[in-house]
């Protein structure tokens, strides 16, 4: 089982609040939209994973991680337990990769890159605009963020119209 960390990239830009999507652009896989993020390595924090796959995939470095600030370590004969409250946790219950991972709500700076680590047309859209792009049927999203999208816009107001 593959364990993945993902952030929803939020930002005010003129009063719109707008988050960051990308193309997912990998051999032998279709081209679909996701959020930033990737697998983590072995033993590797999920903050730290966080970091370094938004870093990346996009050149943004982390600046914010909600409820970062409640996070507890422990450390015991060897054994260090890294606990915190994410946005969305997920799992796949079916498909080709079984797979849970981390999803963080979190902001960035610095300058999207074009193209980064398997991924292009890296962007910043308004929640209004996601919106309408989910409900396309000519546009693919990953699973992962076709469900964590849909999560986020119900939790920010929008109808729960978007299509399987």
């Amino acid at each position: 089982m593959w364990v993945n960390v993902r952030g929803i990239i939020e930002r005010t830009a003129n009063g719109t609040t707008e988050i960051i999507i990308q193309k997912r652009n990998k051999p032998d896989e279709e081209i679909s939209f996701e959020l930033p993020g990737g697998r983590l390595e072995e033993f590797e924090s999920m903050v730290d994973g966080l970091k370094r796959e938004i870093y990346e995939e996009t050149g943004l470095k982390v600046t914010f991680i909600q409820n970062l600030d409640q996070q507890i370590i422990t450390s015991h004969n060897n054994v260090t337990v890294e606990c915190m409250t994410p946005y969305i946790v997920y799992q796949t219950t079916k498909g080709k990769v079984d797979s849970m991972g981390i999803i963080f709500l979190c902001s960035a700076d610095g300058t999207l890159l074009t193209e980064g680590d398997n991924t292009e047309d890296i962007q910043w859209i308004s929640l209004e605009n996601l919106h309408h792009l989910m409900n396309k049927s000519d546009v693919t999203f990953t699973p992962v963020a076709k469900a964590s999208i849909n999560r986020y816009l119900t939790d920010k107001g929008f109808s729960h119209s978007i299509p399987n």
